[in-house]
């Protein structure tokens, strides 16, 4: 595909591969264009079959407009043209809300845009495409029937055939979103070895200081860059998920798209808690903590990922002295690093050992024992390295990036305490030890147990003001919310939610304000303020693409009583709001 890319395209790398990828959709589009015409005008739909011709030629002529002008928006727009007008057709052709076309409208075209376009422009196709979708929705509300262009009796073949492509199609972006993933990872990696060498040089000279804080901005920037585009992806393959009216195949693939866009942000965390490290910036929150707490609250994050893949995890915990000063959060991380790594290095059926005890009066100990693949001697000293994963994980068979350990690493370290790896070879098996320093005076029984499903906790109903100028992520997450049966009132822009809230009911006040901080008008920092001077008891949840400390500080200080880091999972908010 390369071929189609102009020679000043080729000299960079991310304009190559974006080309590379509009260019492969529309051939691929392309192929199966010319499959379902031939389907078509062998039963006898010959208006459909000649819709997919005339899209079918416009997508071939895609690659050549590259080739010719070098212009990917406009390749990337005629594109997204062709399928929108195309779909939309089909719909209208084939009984609009009843066929097949309709789903390729809602969902297909959309998360295409938002694959091959910049974020503004794929937006605009996005609202397009629901605005098509919701015509026809209305025409069969008001029970308008659309005529079959074909047929009858071939009604059920065009249906299947239509979903069993756009199960392909859902497949794909799938692996698109894999390769996209392995691609940011590459970049990040390098960017990291680039920051790691330039605060090294930055400690010979006071010259450099200025560099550091370029460093920190940019940080801060790639991280808003790499979330903000998945926020709405997330969010709409959230809502499909859940909507009982698709069948399950179609359920499952909108369940890939959003794994695999968790597990990019997951991948972004990782990445920028290393950079911390890296520059000596990483701190920790310590209070009192209860270490077979947070350990118990670890396990339950990995009991799914165990049971899908029948392993058991068999408890003993002995240890007395439990309570420490530290950071429960950071704890918890580092207790599912070692239980997740447990699981994806042992097999289907294998087992896991969660041992606790009394290393001393004064130490913690934890021991992880799995029965799972194990680490070569020769690769024990290099586990707890950056992006190490051992000989057995260097060909990425079980996936990951080799982070988890080497961020665990700093922060028991961080804590005073150690983290060790023990294993006799090839498939015996490994042992991770990690010892925390705790106080004598806390004691707590010695137990024995399987690990037991927490209870959930209810959500009162809610009176909400949310506040996102992001139109898609704004409607969406307000469906969700109302869902959960809360009462939510939306605003676009600082502006608007300050009228929403100076008129808001004395008998039904707004009792919580969830905002993003870019704001069209303003800052949500500024506005979180001028709403607690009318309405001083609400509580208030800031959405921000920007998740560093010195960010939650500031959201914290303004009066937000919670920071969530955008992609924001739903499930993530529905804690915060019970928490609240």
């Amino acid at each position: 595909m390369e071929y189609f890319a102009p020679g000043e395209l080729r000299e960079n790398p991310e304009a190559l591969h974006r080309a590379t990828l509009v260019a492969g959709l529309a051939m691929l589009g392309g192929a199966f264009g010319s499959a379902y015409a031939s389907f078509y005008f062998a039963i006898g739909h010959i208006v459909g079959a000649w819709v997919i011709v005339v899209c079918t030629i416009s997508m071939v002529f895609v690659p050549f407009i590259i080739r010719k002008t070098g212009r990917l928006r406009l390749a990337g727009n005629l594109h997204c043209l062709t399928w929108t007008l195309g779909f939309s057709a089909l719909a209208a052709l084939e009984g609009g809300v009843h066929g097949h076309a309709i789903a390729w409208l809602a969902c297909g075209v959309p998360l295409l845009a938002l694959l091959i376009l910049d974020m503004p422009t794929a937006l605009i196709w996005c609202v397009l495409c629901f605005s098509a979708t919701l015509f026809f929705c209305v025409l069969d509300v008001f029970n308008i029937v659309l005529p079959l262009a074909y047929p009858a009796s071939w009604h059920a073949e065009v249906t299947a055939a239509g979903y069993i492509g756009f199960a392909v199609f859902m497949s794909l972006l799938g692996v698109i979103f894999e390769h996209s993933r392995r691609q940011a990872f590459c970049k990040m990696q390098l960017a990291y070895r680039r920051m790691a060498e330039a605060n090294r040089r930055s400690q010979e000279s006071e010259r450099f200081v200025q560099a550091n804080q370029a460093k920190d901005d940019f940080i801060a920037a790639l991280s808003h860059e790499l979330r903000t585009p998945l926020t709405p992806v997330l969010m709409v393959a959230a809502m499909l998920e859940k909507d009982e009216t698709l069948d399950s195949e179609r359920r499952d693939q909108l369940r890939l798209v959003r794994q695999n866009v968790e597990l990019e942000a997951r991948l972004i965390d990782d990445l920028l808690d290393l950079t911390k490290v890296a520059r000596g910036k990483f701190s920790l929150k310590r209070e009192p903590t209860d270490l077979q707490e947070v350990l118990g609250r670890a396990v339950e994050i990995v009991r799914s990922e165990s049971e899908r893949k029948r392993i058991g995890i068999h408890l003993n915990l002995e240890a007395r002295f439990v309570n420490a000063n530290a950071d429960p959060t950071r704890l918890q991380q580092v207790f599912w690093n070692l239980l997740r790594n447990a699981i994806k290095f042992t097999q289907v059926g294998g087992r896991i050992d969660v041992h606790t005890f009394d290393s001393s009066s004064q130490t913690f100990s934890l021991e992880v024992r799995d029965s799972g693949v194990g680490i070569p001697p020769a690769e024990l000293g290099k586990i707890f390295l950056p992006f190490e994963q051992g000989a057995v994980g260097g060909n990425h068979q079980f996936g990951g990036l080799g982070l988890g350990l080497a961020i665990s690493k700093a922060i028991v370290d961080l804590h005073g305490g150690s983290i060790s790896v023990a294993s006799e070879g090839l498939n015996r098996g490994a042992v991770f030890t990690a010892s925390l320093p705790v106080s004598r005076t806390a004691q707590s029984p010695s137990i024995t147990q399987e690990v037991l499903p927490p209870e959930a906790t209810p959500i009162p109903h809610l009176h909400i003001l949310l506040v996102e100028d992001n139109e898609p992520t704004r409607r969406v997450l307000a469906r969700l919310l109302s869902r959960e049966g809360h009462e939510v009132e939306t605003a676009g822009d600082c502006a608007a939610a300050r009228e929403v809230a100076h008129h808001q009911s004395p008998g039904d006040p707004i009792q919580v304000l969830i905002s993003d901080l870019g704001l069209p008008d303003g800052s949500g920092l500024n506005l979180v303020r001028e709403i607690r001077l009318e309405t001083p008891a609400i509580r208030a949840i800031a959405l921000s693409g920007y998740g560093t400390e010195d960010d939650i500080r500031k959201s914290l200080q303004a009066g937000f009583s919670a920071h969530l880091t955008k992609p924001v999972a739903f499930e993530d908010l529905r804690r915060t709001l019970a928490a609240a």
